[in-house]
């Protein structure tokens, strides 16, 4: 079991290495946004809702990601992820989490998944290979 999300995890990887070094800036942004379309409807489901409303949350998630990268509206997504990561993030560890906060945590899923995407159609290839390194 392990061994096999151990090469999923290589081949995903991998995928994503190629297509930020390889891909113009609009087909990053489109593996991002299927990136994203995925992991919103995980995190939906984390969040306890059903398999309709998960798709529906997952296509919400991509498309406040197009009007980020549309609007070209960067500074505040970032400025609000870095304020999440540096203060709310230790408390929310802190004080745990359980499915009870589930109308926080559903609007949180777009602060968590929709910068660090837009972070990847931002960066130029060389900036790419120095955060890697």
């Amino acid at each position: 079991m392990l061994a096999a999300r151990i090469g999923t995890a290589a081949v995903l990887i991998a995928m994503l290495l190629a297509g930020l070094f390889l891909l113009p800036k609009l087909g990053v942004a489109a593996l991002m946004a299927l990136i994203v379309a995925i992991a919103g409807h995980e995190w939906a489901r984390l969040c306890g809702l059903g398999a309709t409303e998960s798709r529906v949350y997952a296509a919400a998630v991509v498309i406040g990601f197009a009007v980020v990268v549309s609007v070209r509206v960067w500074q505040p997504a970032f400025i609000a992820a870095a304020a999440f990561w540096i203060f709310a993030a230790p408390a929310w560890l802190w004080l745990g989490l359980s499915a009870r906060q589930r109308n926080g945590l559903i609007p949180l899923g777009f602060l968590l998944l929709v910068p660090p995407a837009l972070a990847m159609v931002v960066l130029e290839p060389l900036d790419a290979l120095l955060a890697l390194a």
